[in-house]
């Protein structure tokens, strides 16, 4: 199977301008027409940032502790 590995960060400024590494992010695509994202949640800083800046990330439970997530086409 042909694939395509693609890295980066999720990161996050607040009103000073510090950046926050939320997590880190793996895009995969396979021949093509099927793709998967995956997600390894710094938890560390996640558990830092107030309500009011970090709301999660949209369709990721993070309560779960998961250490990875993953997310398919």
């Amino acid at each position: 199977m042909n694939e395509i590995k693609t890295s980066g960060i999720i990161c996050l400024k607040d009103e000073y301008d510090f950046e926050y590494k939320i997590s880190d992010i793996d895009y995969i695509e396979y021949n093509q027409q099927e793709y998967t994202y995956l997600f390894y949640p710094k938890y560390h800083v996640i558990e830092l940032l107030k309500p009011n800046l970090f709301q999660g990330i949209p369709g990721l439970d993070l309560d779960l502790k998961l250490k990875c997530y993953e997310r398919k086409n």
